[in-house]
């Protein structure tokens, strides 16, 4: 074989920078994928922490007499506490509580946070099916039963 054609075969069959490129090409894929598993753990982690703040301010309010004290209660509750919960930022609460419209012997708490700040690092903002408000539910019996 001629010293010309020798080298042209040889670099035909070398390999050595396939994996580079394979790497470049999937690499922004894992990159994102690993940002959208964060973001998710991020925002499951707010919707628990508000979950369990309405069920501690639904709990508080039992040993209030009558719906005003009991509201009082959950409020103090929830200005007290509310900044110790995982990714939680107490200025960004909206609490309603008060008597069930159904039933008067149940005490309901509805904590409302507006979650927007916190994961608007994400680049694509808030997927359509996850809204920026989360809020959740908590219902006691009055007295606790």
């Amino acid at each position: 074989m001629n010293t010309f054609v020798r080298p042209i075969l040889c670099f035909n069959r070398n390999e050595g920078g396939g994996t580079i490129v394979e790497f470049a090409l999937v690499a922004p894929l894992l990159i994102w994928f690993m940002f959208t598993v964060i973001y998710f753990a991020m925002y499951l982690g707010i919707a628990h922490s508000v979950q369990q703040l309405a069920a501690d301010a639904a709990r508080a309010s039992i040993s209030g007499i009558g719906a005003a004290e009991q509201t009082q209660l959950s409020t103090d509750f929830i200005q007290r506490n509310a900044s110790s919960y995982l990714f939680i930022d107490g200025r960004k609460i909206t609490l309603i509580a008060a008597p069930a419209q159904a039933d008067p012997t149940t005490f309901d708490v509805t904590v409302r946070y507006d979650a927007r700040d916190m994961l608007s690092w994400y680049p694509t903002g808030f997927p359509p099916f996850m809204g920026s408000i989360i809020e959740r539910f908590a219902a006691i019996p009055s007295g606790g039963w």
